[in-house]
């Protein structure tokens, strides 16, 4: 491999890099560290891509399943020799959309369903020390080293408009209290009945402005997302706080990461730790995320060597910029032969945004939200050339276009759910990100 150091920082990377046509920025879940100033979980390394071999875009089921083969086919099934992350030179980045989950499962959909590119060529950004390194495979010789790089600083060098001034943008609320209260009540009603034991319920929260020349790095720069990162495709934009991990895959291994259970931050240290163990002792957080907990071993047992599927931390705190979430960690092998792409595509969309059982939660959701969430709650990540990948969950995302955007929150409803703690759990989850300059 060779490492060649760019002459852009990494914040000049992070802040411009949007203007690349077919770029994707993704926060390294191998850089994460917990700072020990503010007990949260940060990043300290992104992955840069730009400049694309292949394009592939999937708006029906049978695009879809093609797009999966494709990837599937033109890499290892699975990681054979050990290569850790940091290794990571080539492969495909895109994202997922709910919509995906919502036609593997054979239920309406609409919208675009995937969205990936090949990239010969990754930039690691080192978010500590400001370094931009391109990183090239061993079959990319010099002179295609050299036409890259030109070609790369061509695109972050080419005559634009100045980065428009950051502004607090405006954001509708889709439903007013009354309204969410009474789809509350349809959720208890159906959880009463026996339909479900959990359903995430989201609200969408839109503007008409185009927020597609927006700079990612004010939003990013806030949350210090420990799976954020940022998309360009075929006129489409995705901002993403996310801090949650959907799967990664390592050495023929893979791991979830389920979040369920959230407080807010305290305005003093002492009333932070009081609301942290508020949550690590609460019964109902616990309860939630043991659901989901069994909802995904499930999922991953499909695929994975039997017997190998274990919950190895269950209901551990994580502290982010805004919020404290309950976090537990599942493990299994993967059988011979099978490729990540074959995993998500069982798996998707992620357990922890729809509830349990998944089908039935899925056709609440479509029932009381009305409309297509798009890429929120999807998943955003890479499949590494080098047999290693990792997907977030599209959580504390904005979906932009041409036609305006819209920014997603929600949570997990259970029978002991009560109906304002819920509501301003949602506020507490969107408060940053709606009030972002951007």
């Amino acid at each position: 491999m060779t490492y060649i150091k760019l002459r852009m920082s990494a914040q000049d990377i992070i802040s411009t890099g949007h203007r690349c046509h077919h770029s994707v920025l993704l926060y390294s879940p191998e850089g994460r560290w917990l700072n020990p100033e503010n007990n949260r979980a940060d990043s300290r390394e992104a992955w840069f891509f730009t400049l694309p071999q292949q394009h592939i875009k999937a708006d029906c089921l049978d695009e879809l399943l093609s797009l999966i083969r494709e990837i599937r086919h033109s890499q290892p099934a699975q990681n054979e020799n050990g290569t850790p992350f940091t290794d990571l030179c080539s492969g495909w980045a895109g994202y997922f959309s709910y919509e995906a989950g919502c036609a593997l499962h054979r239920l309406p959909h609409s919208g675009v369903l995937a969205e990936f590119a090949w990239y010969p060529v990754v930039i690691h950004l080192d978010l500590h020390s400001g370094l931009a390194t391109a990183r090239f495979s061993e079959n990319i010789g010099a002179d295609r080293q050299r036409q890259w790089l030109d070609e790369v600083y061509a695109q972050f060098t080419l005559p634009d408009a100045p980065l428009p001034p950051a502004h607090t943008v405006p954001w509708q609320r889709h439903w007013d209290d009354q309204q969410y209260h009474a789809k509350l009540q349809r959720v208890f009603n159906y959880l009463q009945s026996g339909d479900a034991y959990q359903v995430n319920l989201a609200m969408p929260f839109t503007t008409p402005q185009d927020l597609r020349a927006r700079s990612p790095l004010p939003l990013l720069k806030q949350m210090n997302p420990a799976f954020g990162g940022y998309l360009n495709m075929a006129g489409r934009s995705i901002f993403c706080a996310s801090p949650e991990r959907f799967i990664g895959f390592r050495q023929g291994k893979m791991i979830t990461q389920p979040i369920k259970g959230t407080s807010p931050r305290g305005d003093t240290p002492q009333q932070d730790q009081q609301n942290r163990q508020w949550l690590a002792d609460s019964l109902k957080n616990r309860a939630e995320n043991l659901m989901i907990v069994d909802l995904l071993r499930n999922d991953l047992s499909m695929l994975a060597r039997p017997h190998s599927v274990k919950a190895e931390k269950l209901f551990d705190i994580e502290s982010h910029q805004n919020v404290h979430h309950m976090v537990s960690t599942i493990t299994a092998e993967l059988r011979s032969g099978v490729h990540p792409a074959d995993v998500m595509q069982a798996a998707l969309p992620g357990g922890s945004i729809t509830g349990a059982p998944k089908q039935r939660a899925m056709e609440i959701i479509q029932e009381l939200e009305l409309q297509p969430r798009g890429a929120y709650c999807g998943s955003m990540g890479v499949f590494g050339d080098n047999g290693v990948s990792d997907f977030n969950i599209l959580i504390r995302s904005i979906d932009a276009s041409a036609a305006g955007a819209t920014c997603w929150a929600g949570g997990g409803i259970v029978m002991d759910s009560q109906s304002d703690e819920e509501l301003a759990e949602l506020n507490t989850k969107v408060r940053r990100i709606l009030g972002c300059p951007l």
